[in-house]
């Protein structure tokens, strides 16, 4: 049975923890996740990275643990951005080979925006993908993202240049 069928209310976000550091590195450890994302995401992918990147947490930044029954199965995160971009929050994510195709993204994505609009500062979430990968766009555009651009040759990821699509969520101004 699809897990997309076993109910969402086993599907939660929650902070991340230490114990999950193991799992963690089982699920990123995989070239067909590290691909699409930016180099500060390895590949190989070790429980050392995974502390590494806890590390890095700050207050300026929401990461969350994509759990089904409270097992780590992804991430979602909003991250801060500063200078003329301190209004703008960044999401990054990634989920699990064994998850992917059951709407696990398309639901994480709705549950993290309200904890980045919460904030009054601010007024933009964007996303960029990577122009060869047309699911995480839909992704995005199924969570009401606008598609606001391509940036050609916006990512350079092994030696090869690529182009990245930008998407954006902005809260309405009075």
């Amino acid at each position: 049975m699809p897990l997309s069928e076993l109910g969402k209310s086993r599907w939660s976000l929650r902070p991340w923890r230490t114990s999950d550091f193991g799992r963690i590195a089982e699920l990123a450890n995989n070239p067909k996740i590290a691909c699409f994302l930016t180099d500060m995401f390895p590949h190989p992918y070790s429980i050392e990275d995974a502390k590494r990147y806890f590390q890095t947490f700050s207050e300026a930044c929401i990461i969350r643990a994509i759990c089904i029954d409270d097992v780590f199965v992804g991430s979602v995160g909003l991250h801060a951005k500063q200078d003329v971009h301190r209004h703008e929050m960044e999401l990054g994510y990634w989920l699990g080979e064994p998850y992917w195709g059951n709407g696990i993204v398309s639901w994480a994505i709705p549950e993290i925006l309200p904890l980045g609009f919460a904030r009054p500062d601010v007024v933009r979430i964007y996303a960029e993908v990577m122009a060869h990968n047309p699911a995480s766009a839909r992704v995005l555009e199924k969570c009401g993202f606008k598609f606001e651009g391509r940036l050609e040759l916006g990512f350079f990821k092994k030696g090869e240049y690529v182009d990245s699509l930008r998407y954006a969520l902005v809260r309405p101004m009075p």
